[in-house]
């Protein structure tokens, strides 16, 4: 510096030249501590990922647990209400073959008292024949008509008991 407190050109240039080495040195060293802060943050980020990532792994493979867990709980219960209904359907299918054979037997008998029936009533039918056919042939034989029941008594009467049939 000059003597008489004036600043010469070259004292501004040596003194910006320490400014700018100062300010240099502390951008270099806010650069380091910069560097230094983001190894520190991305490490720590790295570490916080892997916990979080080693956390988010065991979550998911509990998550995945408790679905199988649940999943086979229904297909457990599934089977049991389908096994219920295998049973359920094969007691229906008892009970319904049961009543089949009993509404068979019931009905063979009924086909038997039926057939009983027909056969009784040929039966009558043919013995009605006969007894038609035999009156008509005393019809023809006696060559006299039956009208009714009191005429036909007493023709009766009068064949059976000659000896009676004028003493009234």
């Amino acid at each position: 510096m000059a003597e008489n407190n004036a600043v010469t050109k070259e004292d501004l240039k040596n003194i910006l030249n320490e400014l700018w080495d100062k300010v240099n040195s502390r951008f270099e060293a806010s650069d380091r501590k910069l560097e230094e802060f983001r190894g520190e943050v991305n490490s720590r980020f790295e570490a916080s990922d892997r916990k979080s990532d080693k956390r988010f792994r065991r979550s998911d493979r509990q998550r995945q647990a408790l679905h199988k867990e649940v999943q086979d709980w229904f297909y457990q219960l599934e089977g049991k209400i389908m096994n219920r209904f295998d049973q359920a359907l094969a007691h229906a299918d008892e009970a319904v073959e049961k009543l089949r054979k009993e509404e068979t037997t019931r009905l063979d008998r009924q086909a038997g008292v039926i057939d009983n029936f027909r056969l009784e009533q040929l039966t009558m039918g043919a013995v009605q024949d006969q007894i038609r056919d035999e009156l008509d042939e005393t019809t023809k034989s006696h060559d006299v008509e039956i009208k009714d029941l009191k005429r036909r008594v007493t023709v009766l009467e009068e064949e059976a008991f000659p000896d009676s049939a004028g003493k009234d």
